[in-house]
């Protein structure tokens, strides 16, 4: 009923330099409610630009038959 998963991608850019993200998470159904709930935890790095950036995501998710509700922060640091 319920699944624990890891992400993890990486791109290059036109410059020497690239960026890569990984990602932790969590999804559940919930039969009571009849629907699918998750919660992910996100670190994103993009050397691609000017200067580079570091950013924490967190990530909120409730899907069910008629209705979906997503919820995302983001947290830039550095």
């Amino acid at each position: 009923d319920s699944l624990f998963f890891v992400d993890a991608g990486g791109f290059a850019s036109y410059n020497p330099s690239g960026g890569a993200n990984v990602g932790l998470g969590w999804r559940g159904y919930l039969e009571d409610f009849d629907r699918i709930v998750g919660l992910a935890g996100w670190y994103d790095f993009d050397a691609g630009h000017r200067r580079e950036y570091h950013q924490f995501a967190l990530s909120f998710e409730s899907l069910g038959r008629y209705f979906d509700l997503r919820a995302n922060g983001y947290i830039p640091f550095d």
